[in-house]
This record gives C-alpha cells, sequence and structure tokens, in this order.
C-alpha cells in the first residue's frame, strides 16, 4: 500500500489504500470514526464498480457483470430518496472515470460499546483508473446486530 497525498488530491496504488484513507478522512473531519471497514466485491469476482447516490443511498453497480447493489439500505430507501433529491453518479474529480473499487468503513457506537450495532457508514472509493481516494456517500444506519450491517455492502 502506497499512498501519495502530496498533491490537492489523495492517490492510492491499490484498493487496500482506501482503509488508510478513511480512517485519516474520519479522523479529521470531526466526524464518527470508522473503526471496520469492509472491501466490496462483486459474487462475480469484480472490484469496479459504478456508483450511484441519492441522499444516504448508495447504489453500486459492477462493472463487469452489471449486477446492483445497495449498501447498508433498501430499495424502498432508495426510491423515496431517488423522488425526493435526484440521483447523483460517481466520476472522478481528475479524471471522470466512472469506475471506482470501494470499501465501506463502519463508525460504532463507541461511547455505548454494550450496544451491538453501526451508528455510521462511509463509502470510500479509489479511482480505478487514476488512484484518487474519497468519500463518496455516508449516512446514519443506527441499527444492528454490527454484523449483519457489516454484510449489508
Amino acid at each position: 500500500m502506497a499512498i501519495d497525498d502530496a498533491g490537492a488530491w489523495w492517490v492510492g496504488s491499490e484498493p487496500a489504500d482506501i482503509l488508510q484513507f478513511l480512517a485519516a478522512y474520519t479522523h479529521s473531519e470531526g466526524g464518527y470514526l470508522a473503526s471496520t471497514f469492509r472491501p466490496v466485491r462483486c459474487s462475480c469476482g469484480s472490484d469496479r464498480f459504478k456508483l450511484e447516490r441519492a441522499r444516504e443511498v448508495t447504489r453500486r453497480i459492477c462493472a463487469a457483470c452489471s449486477s446492483s447493489k445497495f449498501i447498508c439500505r433498501t430499495a424502498e430507501g432508495w426510491e423515496e430518496a431517488e423522488a425526493e433529491e435526484g440521483v447523483e453518479y460517481y466520476s472522478c474529480v481528475a479524471c471522470q472515470t466512472q469506475e471506482a473499487n470501494v470499501v465501506v468503513g463502519f463508525a460504532a457506537y463507541e461511547e455505548y460499546p454494550e450496544i451491538d450495532g453501526v451508528k455510521w457508514f462511509y463509502v470510500g472509493v479509489r479511482c480505478a483508473e487514476c488512484g484518487i481516494l474519497g468519500c463518496f456517500n455516508d449516512g446514519k444506519v443506527g441499527w444492528g446486530p454490527a454484523a449483519e450491517v457489516h454484510d449489508s455492502v
């Protein structure tokens, strides 16, 4: 893993760099600290996705097989958010590529360790072409058990 943070954007050399980026991002932004991370891989084996968001709902579409899944949400949540806010599509800020590697970071209820749930999620991305790292979406989770939330990516 090698991240170049000398320029305007952090650039990762591999998908695993998203974990380090999300850890630093959640620490510096004053939000909830991500402490658990799940790399996203399609059942076909691909780790490249096109992403869409409507409010706190993110849909991932596999670049290889076109299967889609919502991250920590359901289709009902998507339909409501899409109708109210519209849809935004991931596009790299530098090269405009629409495919990214994805890692989801989760923040737990650190102040209440007895709660087996997830407070917040972050959809970390790495441009599949030029490697620019970022956070495409985030939002409240507020449910558990944590293992079920972690598996909902």
